[in-house]
This record gives structure tokens, sequence and C-alpha cells, in this order.
């Protein structure tokens, strides 16, 4: 945290170097060179010395108003009073300028590093200044709503629509005068998630600005009208709304939560002077107004100078330091602002600023940020070893990546060549701890103390290494830190300290001594329960829950009337009511209930078997295993969490039963709670013995004690098992198997358990009747079988749903709702700043365009395996260069949209999946696509699930299904999918035999459309002329290939050809005046599907065979009067196949045709026997053999 807070300074110190800008006093420039000068040697001492004087120095140039935060972080390096002091003669030198607007903004930005600054030293003085800033504070607040996650944003809940009569959610009204003005949404709701609205209204005679602070998404409405929105596209921490022509002003925001939930909004005039009227916590103005979004200061300045900058160095300036009042504002636009600075100059400096930029817009460590910006350290350490800051990266990178010898050796070299540089010494001593070096890290503390001996930070560090090593220091030093600033941390770390020591009375001093921040309240509150203080306790608790909707602190109540031996369960049912998700609770208060410990499903299940009497009635039967009892219970609460209960009662036949049920995986991921892994005997006897391994997520159960013969009764609960839709309120399980191939059921119930008010959508492949029934208020829909007949598997059946029963079920009403929620994954992602834009030169066309993008993303990105709902932003995909089919489309779209090009997503289901009239359930889907139009209903499907798929080609299984497109974030139209080219395969073949019947052979095969796709197969070059030979060798065993080459083989944009010359032995039997060949070399592909002389499944022919074969045979002369025309012609409902050979007389040339059309198809069990006379019809065409006779007497 404290070298994130270091480097955020290095940032914005250096946002400015050298130069002379006409608007810019020479002054200025001499005191950002010797700023400069210090920050590249990196000592911290002479640097908070230039920034001092340079912000003092210079108080009325604009853009010294980005350095004002600075000043706070120096306090944890020479001290509040160094800090202090800089920061009164830098108010008192504002206050003494002449009265201008500059004035008044450059105030008010001090005001607000000023307050923070105080807060964590002196709150009194800090909460003064929090009193002239005057922030809104009499809010009415509502929440929490949550349906379908990040879309939830575009959805309008009911305080959007109405303030009178609002439903759902919670209602408070709240006062945040007497803290800093901030309304945290979770310090009053539960779950702390979703969005939560806060209304106000005041009226002012005169324009007015609304400052609105906040980390977190939002959207903000004025007089009912939405007049901003700030989302992860165009995301900045704070924003300004100027209002103007209406007097009587109410305002909504709409905030979603993230990392955090909460907002602060200031007030100011159109001359940025604070102003106060009254606020009343309520709505209902619907006045007309202007309104207009303002930068703050100093951004106006700065592009007005950049307009008049003629030197690219005074240009270079100006960019980086637009880019550091983005960096503050936590905007992704600093990046290409920095970006700008160092193209226009190229410096290491810049680059930094560029790479220090891209590190703090992501806390992921695996992100393309992170990577680039590594990349860039690594950059400029090469081209100037001597540059501090990128010396210390490249130790903290060795550091982080645990190369701690190397590190070392490192660390300890920078603190040498400048003990003044703060983040050294920290990462030095981190290290030394990580690796126990006790002696070392004392030693280098005390050496870090001495350099630095009003800084807080090596008593900071210190802290982290006596808590593991020694106790009585870590107490004695976070007291000395703690009387020097507040640190919440360290803080937090005492309290815990304290509680494992039982020292209640230590936790509620410290608490009383800090107790603004709200984070100790819950230990507080245990404080005082453990101490025996429930009065006190109860008190705090009863002013708590007036304004704040917390299961914890109804839970804690409900906790003292139980050690009070009164009866709890008044409370404990309302934390109950308020966070379903408690299942320990919830079972705990049934078993208080039923004075039973017993399963808290078995009242909803009926009918289990008795295993004691299951041996005798078994018959006999030949399979390895068969399932006698299978029960699924699923429970949904309203708050989005779920339960689900397996009971599973199964005989083993035999040793392949056992092999197969020894090793039991889980079928549901979540939080696993045994209730019973036995196995039983013939004799009566069991054994309870068994291991629960987890693997990525998996729980697998060993049973060791498995044997022939045996029963074995599986009985758990799995806590959330639901894990789609993705950060939605919904619940929707993927299509689950109910019966294995080779295993009988004899009983199988699926029950599914919603409150009062929740639709779900249950479904089951065999049909079998739904019920529905009203039990302890709750809704129980069930579906039942018996008796399922063991289930065989066959090849060509396409999914293993279309054979086996299975189930699914979601609370979505509709495709729409489902698609609603996907936008919201894929719309609200932030706005691209890592892709090159477009070239200068447009394309000839917009299909050229297409074209060049769709190559680009099918190529040059990797194809990862095919996951849905997990969408990468267009930046990452790109600088990784690899990403799944979803991560591609949304790249491609982006791309597109670069170019002019408007593109729609769409989600679709393979063909060979069981066809589904309604998709009310995500988890459906298949495959993302994107569909460009064209003109009318006319366009480009883009496919990228195969690299090697040709523009237009979809794959032959979504081929004429139905597309969901996404026209807005809730709009979405259905749309049958047609790719535009054709697939087909084609075999040119010219062979001539000599007398002896050997040939020589030349072969052309070209692949058109999704046949294209077999490149694949080609593209390993090690093994290349292996792979060429065998596929040539299938059609002549004898043949010797001494050529071959190919064309298109690494890019789609044209047919992949092959091409191949060679020698084949005994190709043609030759005897006395006759000849005996085989006139076609190749047989078709659908011989494949030819694998049972009958079938229990449907045939499902998921990839179209067209099939073109000419041949032309040039025989030896004295055949040439030999004389074949034969014409054979197989037609069907599902296909058709011709063959022609015709040789004329005189003629030394024989031409054979063959071509094969087999569409995609599902072949239903009544028809196969037409398709499979059909075939073997093909069959023998294709094998019968030709006999040419010199005579003429030629037959087949």
């Amino acid at each position: 945290m404290i070298k994130k807070i270091i480097y955020i300074t290095i940032i914005l110190l250096l946002c400015t170097v050298t130069g002379g800008i006409a608007e810019v006093k020479s002054s200025f420039n001499t005191a950002e060179d010797r700023l400069f000068q210090d920050f590249a040697a990196g000592d911290y001492h002479s640097l908070w010395v230039s920034l001092r004087d340079m912000i003092l120095n210079n108080h009325t140039e604009a853009s010294t108003v980005l350095y004002y935060p600075d000043l706070a972080d120096f306090a944890r390096i020479v001290g509040y009073g160094e800090v202090m002091d800089a920061m009164q003669k830098l108010k008192a030198s504002i206050e003494a300028e002449p009265a201008s607007r500059d004035k008044n903004s450059r105030l008010l930005l001090f005001l607000l590093a000023y307050e923070q600054f105080l807060y964590p030293y002196n709150r009194p003085e800090a909460l003064r200044i929090t009193r002239l800033l005057s922030p809104l504070s009499a809010w009415r607040i509502r929440g929490p709503y949550r349906l379908n996650g990040p879309a939830d944003m575009d959805y309008p809940f009911s305080p959007e629509i109405t303030s009178v009569g609002v439903s759902g959610g919670d209602s408070l009204t709240i006062d945040t005068s007497p803290g800093d003005g901030t309304v945290d949404f979770s310090r009053h709701f539960f779950p702390r998630d979703g969005i939560a609205y806060a209304s106000c209204s005041f009226s002012y005679d005169r324009p007015v600005k609304l400052r609105i602070y906040s980390p977190c998404s939002y959207r903000f409405f004025l007089n009912g009208r939405m007049v901003l929105s700030n989302d992860p596209s165009n995301f900045r921490k704070m924003r300004i709304v100027r209002i103007d022509k209406t007097r009587n002003i109410s305002i909504l925001i709409k905030v979603q939560a993230a990392d955090s939930w909460k907002f602060r909004m200031i007030l100011t005039d159109d001359a940025d002077t604070i102003i106060r009227p009254g606020i009343r916590p309520i709505t209902g103005s619907f006045d007309s107004f202007d309104q207009l979004e303002e930068n703050e200061y100093p951004l106006a300045i700065l592009k007005e100078r950049m307009t008049t900058a003629v030197n690219p160095t005074d240009q270079a300036r100006l960019w980086n330091r637009t880019g550091t009042y983005f960096d503050l504002l936590e905007s992704s636009q600093a990046i290409e602002c920095h970006r700008h600075a160092y193209r226009l100059w190229d410096r290491n400096e810049y680059r930094f600023f560029l790479a220090s930029s891209l590190e703090g817009q992501d806390s992921n460590m695996g992100s393309w940020r992170h990577s680039e910006a590594g990349r860039l350290f690594k950059v400029i350490n090469n081209n100037n070893p001597t540059f501090f800051p990128s010396r210390y990266k490249i130790f903290a990178g060795l550091a982080d990546t645990g190369n701690t010898a190397e590190a070392l050796a490192v660390g300890q070299r920078l603190i040498a060549d400048n003990p003044g540089h703060i983040p050294s010494w920290l990462d030095l001593l981190k290290s030394y701890d990580t690796i126990n070096y006790e002696k070392e890290f004392l030693e280098t503390l005390e050496r870090f103390k001495k350099e630095f001996p009003h800084s807080v930070l090596p008593l900071r560090t210190g802290t982290a290494f006596f808590k593991k090593r020694n106790i009585p220091d870590f107490e004695k030093v976070s007291r000395q830190i703690l009387s020097l600033a507040y640190d919440r941390e360290i803080l937090a770390n005492l309290v815990q300290f304290y509680k494992k020591r039982n020292d209640n009375d230590a936790i509620i001093t410290l608490y009383r001594q800090f107790s603004f921040d709200d984070h100790l309240h819950n230990e507080y509150i245990d404080a005082l329960i453990r101490k025996g203080d429930y009065v006190t306790a109860k008190h705090v608790l009863f002013r708590d829950v007036s304004t704040r909707r917390i299961p914890a602190y109804y839970l804690k109540l409900g906790l003292i009337d139980h050690l009070n031996n009164y009866d709890a369960s008044l409370y404990w049912h309302k934390v109950i009511a308020m966070d379903p998700s408690f299942f320990p609770l919830k079972d705990y208060m049934r078993c208080m209930t039923d004075a039973s410990f017993r399963n808290p499903f078995e009242e909803y299940e009926k009918n289990v078997p008795d295993i004691k009497y299951l041996f005798k009635s078994m018959e006999k039967y030949v399979l390895p295993s068969k399932v006698m009892f299978r029960n699924r219970i699923f429970l949904l609460e309203n708050d989005g969490s779920s339960r689900v209960y397996c009971n599973d009662i199964i005989h083993l036949n035999d040793e392949k039963g056992v092999e197969k049920w020894g090793e039991y995986r889980i079928p549901f991921e979540g939080e696993l709670h045994a209730i019973r892994f036995r196995v039983h005997y013939e004799d009566n006897s069991w054994s309870d013995s068994y291991r629960i391994q987890k693997i990525n997520q998996a729980h697998f159960v060993n049973l060791s004690t498995l044997k022939k013969n045996s029963i074995i009764h599986l009985q758990y609960i799995v806590d959330n098992p639901l894990r789609t839709p993705r950060l939605s309120r919904h619940f929707a399980l993927p299509e689950t198997l109910l019966q294995e191939y080779n295993e009988p059921v004899e009983r199988l119930s699926v029950s599914v358990i919603t409150p009062p008010g929740m639709d779900i959508h249950l479904y089951n492949s065999r049909g079998w009747d739904t019920s529905i029934t009203e039990i302890n208020e709750a809704r129980l829909h069930s579906f039942s079988a018996a008796d399922l007949q063991p289930i065989y598997n066959e090849f060509f059946s396409g999914s293993d749903y279309n054979c086996l029963p299975y189930f699914h079920f979601s609370t979505m009403k509709d495709s729409r709702e489902v698609m609603s929620w996907y936008a919201g994954l894929v719309n609200h992602m932030s706005e691209p700043v890592n892709i090159p834009p477009a070239a200068d030169t447009p394309p000839a066309s917009k299909e050229e365009a297409i074209s060049s993008v769709y190559h680009a993303v099918s190529r040059d990105v990797f194809l990862q395996r095919n996951v849905l709902y997990y969408p990468e932003d267009s930046d990452t995909t790109w600088y990784r260069k690899s990403g799944t089919v979803e991560d591609k489309v949304i790249l491609a779209r982006t791309l597109l949209r670069q170019r002019g090009i408007e593109s729609y997503m769409g989600l679709s289901r393979h063909s060979y999946l069981p066809r589904a009239d309604s998709i009310t359930n995500p988890e459906l889907f298949s495959s993302p696509l994107l569909f460009v139009p064209l003109t009318g209903d006319q366009g480009y499907w883009l496919d990228f699930s195969n690299t090697f798929l040709p523009l237009g080609t979809v794959s032959p299984t979504l081929e004429g299904a139905t597309a969901y497109i996404l026209i807005n974030n809730d709009t979405m139209v259905q749309k049958t999918v047609h790719g535009l080219s054709t697939d087909r395969k084609r075999e040119e073949a010219k062979i001539t035999i000599d007398e002896q019947g050997n040939a020589r052979c030349s072969f052309r095969t070209i692949f058109e459309g999704s046949y294209g796709v077999l490149r694949e197969h080609f593209r390993d070059r090690l093994y290349l002329e292996n792979t060429v030979n065998s596929y040539y060798g299938n059609m002549i065993s004898s043949l010797n290939i001494d050529h071959y080459a190919m064309n298109n083989l690494d890019t789609s944009r044209g047919a992949f050809t092959i091409e191949a010359r060679g020698d084949a032995l005994a190709f043609a039997t030759a005897g006395r005046g006759k000849m005996i060949l085989q006139p076609f070399i190749s047989r078709s592909s659908i011989h494949r599907y030819i694998q049972y002389p009958e079938r229990t499944h449907d045939l499902v022919i998921s990839f179209p065979i067209q099939e073109e074969d000419t041949c032309e045979i040039t025989l030896p002369a004295r055949y040439s009067s030999a004389e074949v025309m034969k014409k054979h012609e197989l037609a069907s409902s599902f296909g058709s196949a011709e063959i022609i050979i015709i040789k004329k007389r005189g003629d030394l040339k024989m031409s054979i045709h063959k071509s094969v059309r087999l569409r995609s198809h599902i072949i239903t069990t009544q028809v196969y026997p037409e398709f499979l006379n059909f075939c073997m019809e093909l069959n023998k065409l294709e094998s019968q053999s030709l006999v040419l006779s010199v005579d003429n007497d030629s037959k087949p």
C-alpha cells in the first residue's frame, strides 16, 4: 500500500519537466528542473524540499493544483509538523490572492487535499474543514436492488420510476453531517451488493455546480431525467454537473456496488464558491432545466495552452500534465495522454509516467496493463541504467517473483547508492522478513529510522516483523504509531492481538478513542458481549438497527438473549429472513425447534428404500452397477444463495462396478457437507471409511472398502452449487444428466424448492409430469420416474443429452431477460486504450474492412477453449494475442467500431444439441457469433470458433440455427444463421498407367468453406510430409510421393489447396490383353456414419458432405479400342450421389466423376434403414473394379 502511495506521488510530481512555455513562469520552470533531478536521483529528502518550494513559490500557477495531494502523502515521510507548516503557508498564500474564479478553484482543491491530510492526524480540524466544504448530508436512501448483475445499471428499478410507494429494498433517512459527508451504502444495507439509490432536494436561485465524488459506477438523475452516466467505459472518480434555469432541484443517484459502495457531493456556485442551501431528503421536482458537464480546474487551461503550443516538447509537457489530471480521476484517458507525451518527445521520463499510469489503472497483476508496464520499465532501465526509479522497479519485480537472492543483492546496492529512496528500504526489509533474516532486518531497520527520523514508515514496517516474533514490541510500536497518526491497518492488527489475549477492556478503550472508524464497530460490540456488559451492547445495537439493515446486529442481539437464557428465536429468524444464505444458523434453528439433529431436507424426501431389504429383493442383472434410488433437491433463496441435497443408493454387481464407483466425483461445486458415505455388505455389516479430496474446485470421494455385491449410500449437501448466471440474483442449472450409459435406474426424483413469488422453468427431457405443491411457505416443484432401462452408447448420436435423460432449470423469464443479463457482461467494459487506431487510409470498401478485421482476429489471436460468460476486454485480448471465442468476438466488434462499422453480438446453439424451443437458461447457448449487417437482412456472420474458417463461413453445426442478437442493452432480435460461402471438397487426379500397371499420379485437392478447417491437420511443419503421404496413401497404398505443395495453408482468405505428384506400383493389375483397376481412388466420408445395422438413437450428421471427385486416367496405347459408358444416380430425402465413367473408343483417356451430397441432418431411427441402404449402394458402386480389354470387351 505504501509503495502504491509513494508512486502515485511520483507520477504527480513528474507530470511536468523543464522547458519554457510562454504562459509558465521561469521560476516554475526552474523548480521543475530541480524536482526532476531529485526524482531521477531517487532522493526523497531533496524531493520534499523541491516539491514544497515549487508549490509555495508558484501557488498562482494553474498546474500546481495537481500537486496538492502530494503534500499530504509526504506527511508519512517527513512528519506531520513539516507538512502542516507547508499547508498553512500555502493556505495563507492562496487566501491573499486577489479575488477571482481561479483563486476560488485553487482554494477549493486545496481544502479537499487539506481535509484528507488532516483526518489521520487532527480529526477535529479535519471536521472543521469538512464543515467549510459542506457536503450534502440529508439523504433518503433505498436498496439494495439486485436482478441481472452488471445489467442492473440499465434496469429501471422502482426509485427511478416513482418516489411514492417504492417497493422492494429498504428505505432509510440518514444524516452524514457527523462524518465527512460520505454516503456509504455498505454501512446501511445487506447484502453489500447490487444497486442502491440516494435522493435529496434543494432550492437555489442561481446556477449551481454539483461535484460528485465516487469510486463506483453510477447514474445521476436531475428532476426525473438522467443527465450523467459514470460507467467503466468512461469512468472518472469525480464529475461536475452545472445546473441552470431552474430553482427547484431534485437529485437521484443510482450507485452500483463494487469494491466500495459510496459517494459524496459538494455544491458550489458558478465562481466555485461553496454554497449551503437547505437540503431535504425527499424528491419531487420535475421542473425543466439546463445542464452541462464541466471539467475540474485546471483542464480547461491546459487545453487552451495546448492550442497555442507549437514546439513538440511544449506539447509533450502539456499532454503529460493532462495525463496527470486524469490519473487523479482514475480515468483510463490518462494512458492515452501519457502515450501522446512520449510520442512527441521520446524521453525515459515520459515512458515511466505511462508505465506508472498503466500499473495504477489495474490491481490485477496478470492484466495486460501490468505486463505492458513491466516491459516499459525494462526498456527505461536499458536506455538509462542510472535512472533510479526504473532501477527500483527492476528490484521490486525480482522481489515479487520470489527471486530473493538476486533481489537482496540489488536492494542492498540501491540503498548504498542512495539511502534517501524510501521504496527501496521498504522492499529490502520485506525481503529480509520473508526469508527470516532477523539480524539483517533489525540492523537495516535501525539504519532506516536514522535516515528518516520523522517518518512513520520504519515503525509501520517493524510492526509486521514484530507481530510474528516479538509480541511486546509489536504492541509498543503499534501504540507509538497510533499516537502519531491514525492507521486503520495497525489498529485492526492491534485489536486482533487484544482479542486473542482476551483483553476486552483494551479493545473497548481503542474503540472509544477511534470511534469515528466504523470498521471497529463489530469488534467493539463483541468485546462488550464477551465482557458481559450486555446492557451497553444492547443499547448500541438497538441504536444501530434503526439506521442499518445489517443481519449481524440481529445475530448479536439474539446471542445476548441466548446468553441470558432468553428466547433468541425472534432475532435469529430476522437474521435468516435478511440473510437466507446463513445456512448454519438455519440448520441450528431447525434442530432447536425439533429437539434433534437431522437432515434439513428430510421432510421433502419420500419413499427412500430400506437398504437391508434391497439385498433380499435384488434381481439378477449383467451390468456393472444399478442405481436403486437417486434424489436431487435444490433449495433456492431470494438473495441468490442455494443448496442441493443429493441421495444416491447404488448396487455394485461386479468388479467393473467397484472400479467405476471407487472414486466418486461430486457433481456440484460448492461447500460440501457430508451426511453419509457408507458401504453396505450382504451380511448386514457396513463401513463408513472414505476420504474426500478437492481438486480444481471439484470434490472427489474415495471409497476404499467397496467390493462386489455391495451397496453404497451417498448422502450429502452442497452449499451454493449454482454459479450462473454470474453476478445476478437469478438461478440457472445447466443441462444435468440423470442417468449414465449402461446403468439402469430404478427410481429417481428431482425437486426444486423456491420461496413464494419466485417463478422457475423446470424442464426434463423425457416429459415427466412436474407437480407444484405448497410446503412450509415454500413451493416444491418436482418430478419423478421409475424403471429407467439401461441405455447404450452409439457413435454419431450428437451430444449425450440426445440419448440420456437430463433436466435443467432457470428463474429467468424469457430469452430477452437472458440477453439483457448478457448485455451487462459484454457492454459495460472500459473503452480500449491499447488497440492501435484504424489506418489513416480507408479500405476500398466496407467488405474489405470487414475482411481485414476478421482475418486479423481469426489468424493473429490464438484461440483458447470455448468458455462463455467470462469476457475479457478488447485491450487484454489484443495484448495477449489469445482469447476465447467470446473474447475474439468482442475484439472484432471493437475493431469494426473503430472503422465506423456497426456489428452486433449474438448467441446460438449447436444443431447437434437437443432442440430448445425457448431459451430461458443462458446455459443452453453454446456459441457466440458476430453479425455485421450489409444491406437489408443480408450480412456477414463472423464465427471465430475455428482459426481456419473463411470469412462469412460458420461452423456447419450452426448453419440454419437461430441466433439471438443484441442490438443494445435492452433490445434483442432473433435471426437465422446462414454462411455465405460454399462448403465443398474437390479431388482432382490425373493418372497415367503403363503396361505393367504402374502409374504416374498427379493430385490436386481443394478444400472450400468449412472444409478449410482441415488446415489444422497440416500445420505441424515437422510432420508435414508424413501427413501428406498419409492423406494420399489412404487412397493409393503403394503411392510414393516425390513432390507436394500447398496454397493458403496459413490464411483462410482463399481455398486451401494441396498438390502432390508421385508413382504408384501395381495401381492396376495387368494381364494378357486385359487390365483390372479400381476407378475410384477415394471413398466418400459418408461411410463413417455406418457403424451399426440398426440404431436405437437418432443419427446426427453435424458436418455436411459436399464431395466432387474427378479423375482422368490415361491408359496404355493398346487399350484405345476399349469403351466404357456408365452412369449411376442415387437419391434420397437426405442426400444424393452421382457416378459417371466415360471412355470413348479410340481415346486413351478415361474420365471418372463422382459427386456425393449429404446435408446436415438428424436421421431418425425409423428412416435409418433407408440411409443405410443408400450408403451400402454407394459403397457397392465405389468398390467395383473395372476390367478393360484390348478387344473392346470391357466390363465392371
